[in-house]
């Protein structure tokens, strides 16, 4: 009987440091008697956010400043890892691809959702391609895959620019077989997070925190028999133990009420991740990079010993709208009218109640 495959999720600062590859590495070995590992790795820490940069300074004519940090930063990691110049050479190539189209930004003073897509992939190609190195380095051999070849997006007619290329979706399936294919028999397999396709073959992005969600839809697409996400604090709490240093470490969850607790501020999950382990009924574990041994919390089917009140948590800058008229009372499609200004203006609607005679929106 061929061994089920587990997929771990490492996200930026997981990834970012020769440490933290070792413990990628000690995970995969541990797994791999019983296991194979499917690995999903996010850009490192700090690099998304100077890719943004680097497009807004090539946008405004300058040469992109951010782009030599990005440069320096896999550098360093390479230095730290030990990495030789043959191995690194697949990072300076993707690399110098993002210089090109950011010159490319520069002179034309254009940059549409298509070609930012491709900016921002850069990343998590990057950090994979230095990744494959680091395990090498570890005496871990992996298969480095393109996310882009099993991970597909849906658009529909109508759908903006910026929807199809920077914050696409992806719907679970079960369809091992390609994935099979792609991984060419290797025990461990090393592919991005936040990057799919779209219908006509172009790079598209899953919006940010899509890793998590990439993470998720691979281990649908394989029948894995478990995801975890590896981060930076141990599981999901009570509360935020920054705010209340006595909040306690949530063991167990269901899939909806880690879902709402995503959803609703606790940013340890991504919150579309769930759909598809829900959709798939695979068991999710958070697990700690800098504390591997923690259990963490892990999220499964619905469980019945928890308590009424889970956990509780905030999100700022949420605003509240309320409509009040009696215009409402019996009239059909009211509802309708007062959401269509919302969706024509790209707002996202949290939180819904209603009343004979007035909704209130967040």
């Amino acid at each position: 009987m061929q061994r089920p495959w587990i997929v771990l999720k490492f996200g930026g600062t997981s990834v970012a440091s020769a440490e933290r590859w070792a413990v990628i590495a000690a995970r995969a070995r541990e797994l791999l008697p019983s296991s194979r590992v499917w690995i999903v790795a996010s850009a490192l820490a700090g690099v998304s956010d100077k890719l943004e940069q680097a497009v807004r300074e090539a946008l405004a004519g300058r040469a992109p400043e951010a782009l030599a940090w990005i440069v320096e930063r896999h550098r360093a990691l390479a230095g730290e890892l030990g990495v030789d110049r043959a191995r690194y050479e697949p990072v300076a190539e993707v690399l110098a691809d993002v210089e090109r189209r950011l010159e490319g930004v520069r002179l034309a003073e254009e940059a549409p959702p298509r070609l930012v897509a491709r900016i921002m992939a850069a990343g998590e190609l990057a950090s994979t391609r230095l990744g494959l190195a680091a395990l090498a380095g570890q005496g871990v051999a992996a298969r480095w895959v393109d996310a882009r070849e099993l991970l597909a997006s849906e658009s529909h007619p109508g759908d903006p620019a910026e929807s199809r290329f920077l914050s696409a979706r992806v719907a679970p399936r079960h369809d091992p077989a390609p994935a099979e294919v792609v991984a060419g028999g290797a025990d461990i397999v090393l592919t991005q997070g936040f990057i799919a396709r779209t219908p006509g073959g172009d790079t598209c992005l899953l919006g940010r925190g899509g890793s998590d969600t990439s993470a998720t839809l691979f281990a649908a697409l394989l029948g894995a028999a478990e995801v975890e996400i590896w981060t930076d604090v141990p599981g999901m709490f009570t509360t935020d133990p920054r705010a209340v240093p006595s909040a306690r470490l949530i063991r167990r969850l269901g899939y909806r009420e880690a879902q709402e607790l995503a959803a609703s501020g606790a940013k340890v999950l991504h919150p579309g991740c769930l759909a598809s382990v829900a959709w798939a009924g695979i068991p999710l574990g958070i697990r700690c990079t800098p504390h591997p041994e923690l259990e963490g919390t892990r999220i499964e089917a619905a469980i019945e010993d928890h308590p009424v009140v889970t956990a509780v948590t905030c999100r700022k800058s949420v605003a509240l709208v309320t409509i009040s008229t009696v215009a409402m009372w019996e009239a059909p499609g009211f509802l309708a009218r007062a959401f269509a200004p919302f969706a024509e203006q790209g707002i996202s609607i949290d939180l819904v109640a209603t009343s004979e005679s007035a909704v209130s929106v967040t």
